[in-house]
């Protein structure tokens, strides 16, 4: 009986130590200022990624689940970052607000596009959403992030995108449109219009084709072969700035509106979501993160500070990586 109690003492000891320290037996990916991510931890995420089928669709793994070379570098280098974000957060004893996992998800969405976050298993969910929660709650702390985009700052990129377009369209018209199932639907659509109410913001919350309701039913450059003849013909005969009937084609009911530019609150939006940083941060974090500390294993990149940016490089020349389950 006393063997056995000692062997089930040794046991549970030897189990709480693997289970607190297993990264310590393992082969280590990074070290960020002596804190370890193991090879297996970071194959994990990096296999979630691969197996992501929205990602998949957006080409970012192959068809035999491997992952560019760039993509495994931009997942260090926000490893990397996090590392030192952890670090900061607990010598300053931060806590994580509501407002925080808010922002944090907003950032994730912005990372990886609407809805892909979904696909993950729940773990990533869990792991990834934490650690954005963090960071917006450094930064906070901080209290130097940087400001988004200004109304001039959009307004500019507008005019100088705008002016690219216009160059760039033989027609010289641009097409629009607003798409629902019905004619009885297109008729009270158009008459709201007719009396005034806004084309564009009646595109973005009625059209039922998704990718141009979000720029205001805009299509661009008006070239009539690329589209059904219904619709070409409907819009060869349409005065600019004139919204025509309901036109019937065989993917429902258009309104369609030529002009000769594209409005600003048509792409203000995007703009502005464009200009803004990728993540939050702040000059006093990317300082920090220059200032790490950092060791990579080879096979994942190179850490490289370049003008005052800490970032992973991809290996040379650029690889594909075949991330292998976590034992």
């Amino acid at each position: 009986m006393k063997n056995r109690f000692v062997s089930l003492v040794a046991l549970a000891t030897l189990g709480a130590i693997l289970g607190a320290g297993c990264d310590s037996v393992r082969p280590i990916a990074l070290a960020v200022n002596g804190a370890e991510t193991s090879r297996s931890s970071l194959d994990r995420e990096l296999r979630a990624i691969a197996d992501n089928p929205q990602l998949a669709d957006q080409g970012v793994s192959a068809s035999d689940g491997t992952l560019g070379s760039n993509v495994t570098a931009f997942w260090v280098t926000l490893l990397v970052e996090q590392g030192v974000i952890d670090r900061a957060a607990r010598r300053r004893g931060i806590e994580v607000t509501d407002a925080d996992r808010e922002d944090g998800r907003a950032d994730i969405d912005n990372q990886f596009g609407e809805g892909v976050f979904d696909a993950f298993p729940e773990w990533f969910r869990e792991r990834v959403g934490d650690r954005f929660a963090r960071r917006h709650a450094l930064v906070r702390e901080l209290g130097d992030a940087p400001a988004g985009p200004t109304d001039e700052e959009v307004q500019a990129t507008f005019d100088q995108q705008l002016a690219d377009l216009e160059a760039q369209c033989p027609s010289g018209k641009f097409a629009a449109h607003i798409l629902v199932e019905t004619q009885e639907q297109a008729d009270t659509l158009r008459a709201q219009v007719v009396a005034g109410a806004n084309f564009t913001e009646t595109a973005r919350t009625e059209s039922q084709d998704t990718g141009s309701a979000e720029v205001g039913g805009q299509l661009g450059c008006y070239d009539a072969t690329q589209y059904v003849p219904e619709f070409s013909t409907a819009a060869d005969a349409l005065p600019l700035n004139e919204v025509s009937a309901p036109v019937q084609t065989e993917f429902g009911f258009h309104l369609i509106l030529m002009s000769d530019t594209i409005p600003f609150e048509a792409l203000a939006d995007q703009i502005r979501s464009e200009l803004e940083p990728e993540t939050s941060s702040s000059p006093a974090l990317d300082r920090l993160i220059v200032e790490a500390k950092v060791t990579l294993d080879p096979r994942y990149g190179t850490w490289k500070v370049q003008e005052g940016v800490g970032a992973v490089l991809p290996p040379e020349p650029a690889t594909t990586t075949t991330p292998a389950p976590a034992p």
